[in-house]
């Protein structure tokens, strides 16, 4: 099962281009993706970096959704 995080690392390309985007280290993007999420403070900042590069992405791709829980496997 894919993360939120990996979702959003998928539609960047790699955990590199989305540290990239944004503005932090790529082993801070690997401990999102350990944790399970992207810190609030930084959502805004990467929504804009993916409207800029044309990367569809919504404010609520940054929540799991009922897929994403044990119990709906």
């Amino acid at each position: 099962m894919d993360s939120v995080v990996d979702r959003i690392i998928s539609k960047f390309g790699s955990q590199a281009a989305l540290a990239d985007a944004a503005g932090v280290s790529q082993p801070s993007v690997h401990g999102w993706r350990r944790q399970g999420l992207i810190p609030a403070r930084r959502q805004s900042t990467i929504l804009a970096a993916a409207r800029a590069r044309g990367i569809p992405l919504e404010p609520a791709d940054f929540f799991a959704n009922e897929t994403d829980t044990p119990e709906a496997a």
